[in-house]
C-alpha cells in the first residue's frame, strides 16, 4: 500500500488534513471524525471541556481548543467561540499580565486570531508580546524580573508565540502587521542559530525529546513541530535544516512515523491505536513536501506494509 492510501484509510480529520496539505485538493473543514468526537464532550452550560481552563491537562478546554485548532475545526464554530471566550476570561488580564505565561499568552492569540476574533483582548496580548522580546529576538515565559529575570529567550515559548502570531497574518489582522513580521523573522532567526535543537554554545542537543515527534505536541518544543512552523510560514529552504531533515527521513524510512511518545496527562480518548501515527506521517509528508520534494516523491509512489 502506498503511504497516502494509508493515510486516508483513518480518521476524516486525517483525510482531510491529507487532501489539503499534500493533495492540494480543497478540503473545507468538517465536523467529524475526532472533531465531532471532541464537540461531543463540551459542556455548554460551564462552556468547558474536562471540567476546567488551563487544567487538568490535556482534557481542559485551552488544550482541546488547541486540538480543535490543529485539525481544522470551522473557525466560527459557536462551541469553538464559546470556550475561548471562557478561557479569555479566565487566562488573560490586562490588569496584571505577569501572572500569565508568555507560551499560554502566544496559544491564546493564536486561538483568537484562527477563530477571527473581534475581542480587543487580542490587540492587547500582541502588544504584550511585542513589548516583552527578549534580545536575542525570541521569548522565554521569566521575561520579567518577578519571574526570574532570564535574558535569554526559550524555544518552547518562542514557537509558541511565532504559530501565534503567523495566525494573525494568515486572518489578515492589520494591526502592527509590519511590527508582528519583524518579531516572526527575529524568533525564526532565534531557532535557527539553534539548529533546531543544539546548544548555541556547545552544540551539544538540548534534549533528546528535542528530535523526536509528539502527537499532539501540547505546549513543548520538538524539531518536527519548529519545522512544520516553517512549512506553514512559506519559509525557503535553508541549509540549517539539512540535519534535522535527515532525522525526518529516518523516522519515516518504513513508510510511516511512529506515534511517538505520549506527554503524561489525561486525553479524552486514544487518538491512534497501533504503532503506526498517522498524524506524526503526515506532518513528515509535509515537511518533506516542502524541502525534499524528490524524496517526498519517492516516499510516496513506494509500496510499504504498514503496521494494523
Amino acid at each position: 500500500m502506498k503511504v497516502l492510501s494509508w493515510l486516508k484509510e483513518g480518521d476524516p480529520v486525517i483525510v482531510t488534513l491529507t487532501k489539503r496539505y499534500l493533495e492540494n485538493e480543497p478540503a473545507p473543514p468538517e465536523a467529524n471524525g475526532y472533531i465531532k468526537r471532541y464537540l461531543d464532550l463540551y459542556d455548554p452550560a460551564t462552556r468547558l471541556w474536562g471540567g476546567g481552563t488551563y487544567g487538568p491537562k490535556w482534557i481542559s478546554t485551552h488544550y482541546t481548543l488547541m486540538e480543535l485548532k490543529y485539525m481544522g475545526i470551522e473557525p466560527n464554530h459557536p462551541y469553538f467561540h464559546e470556550g475561548l471566550s471562557h478561557v479569555l476570561d479566565y487566562e488573560w488580564t490586562s490588569d496584571d499580565p505577569l501572572q500569565m505565561d508568555m507560551c499560554i499568552i502566544g496559544m491564546l492569540v493564536g486561538l483568537s486570531a484562527y477563530g477571527h476574533s473581534k475581542d480587543p483582548r487580542l490587540l492587547e496580548m500582541i502588544d504584550f508580546i511585542i513589548e516583552n522580546q527578549q534580545p536575542d529576538g525570541g521569548w522565554n515565559c521569566r521575561y520579567h524580573p518577578k519571574r526570574g529575570g532570564s535574558k535569554k529567550s526559550s524555544l518552547h515559548t518562542t514557537l509558541s508565540v511565532l504559530e501565534g502570531f503567523a495566525e494573525v497574518l494568515k486572518n489578515c489582522y492589520p494591526y502592527k502587521r509590519d511590527r508582528i513580521e519583524k518579531c516572526l523573522l527575529d524568533g525564526e532567526a532565534f531557532i535557527l542559530k539553534k539548529r533546531f535543537f543544539r546548544r548555541e554554545s556547545t552544540g551539544e542537543a538540548i534534549h533528546p525529546r528535542f528530535t523526536q515527534f509528539h502527537y499532539p505536541p501540547r505546549w513543548y518544543y520538538d524539531m518536527p513541530r519548529a519545522l512544520e512552523y516553517f512549512v506553514d510560514m512559506k519559509r525557503p529552504y535553508s541549509s540549517v535544516m539539512d540535519e534535522s531533515l535527515d532525522l525526518i527521513e529516518k523516522a519515516i524510512e518504513k513508510g510511516y512515523v511512529s506515534k511517538g511518545t505520549q506527554y503524561s496527562g489525561k486525553v479524552h480518548f486514544p487518538l491512534e491505536e497501533g504503532r503506526g501515527g498517522r498524524f506524526n506521517t503526515l506532518r513528515a509528508l509535509k515537511i518533506l513536501r516542502a524541502y525534499r520534494p524528490l524524496k517526498y516523491h519517492e516516499i510516496i509512489c513506494t509500496e510499504y506494509q504498514f503496521p494494523k
